[in-house]
């Protein structure tokens, strides 16, 4: 496994398994503090290995506006797929609907009128 640029041998996961043991002879309000240090040392060392990242990036000449929400930094909003009319009203051809979110007044209205499905508002497959 690759770790950045250090490889992690089986020395090291022998480390990692004397670690785990020393963890686990403390009280368990010193493990408590132990994570939240190992969680700020790790989330440290990831957003410096992010900045060495997106700096070779831009040295490269490629640009990015993938940032950490963390940092308040801007990030790409995902954009959102236009839908399609998937119901149509049979009184009124003004009123359609996406079949996305709480089914409209209309529709359930000329379903309860008519005593028809919605399969019968249905103009075209999803």
């Amino acid at each position: 496994m690759q770790n950045g640029s250090d490889t992690i041998t089986t020395d090291h996961l022998n480390d990692i398994d004397a670690l785990v043991g020393q963890f686990e002879g403390l009280d368990i309000r010193l493990q408590g503090v132990f994570l939240e240090r190992v969680r700020d040392s790790y989330d440290q060392q990831r957003e410096a290995r992010k900045a060495a990242l997106l700096a070779e990036l831009a040295a490269l000449g490629v640009t990015t506006e993938v940032d950490s929400p963390k940092t308040g930094a801007k990030t790409t909003k995902r954009t959102v797929r236009p839908s399609s009319t998937l119901y149509r009203s049979k009184t009124d051809p003004e009123k359609s609907w996406t079949g996305r979110g709480k089914t409209p007044g209309w529709l359930t209205e000329e379903m309860d009128a008519t005593g028809l499905g919605k399969e019968t508002f249905l103009v075209s497959a999803a």
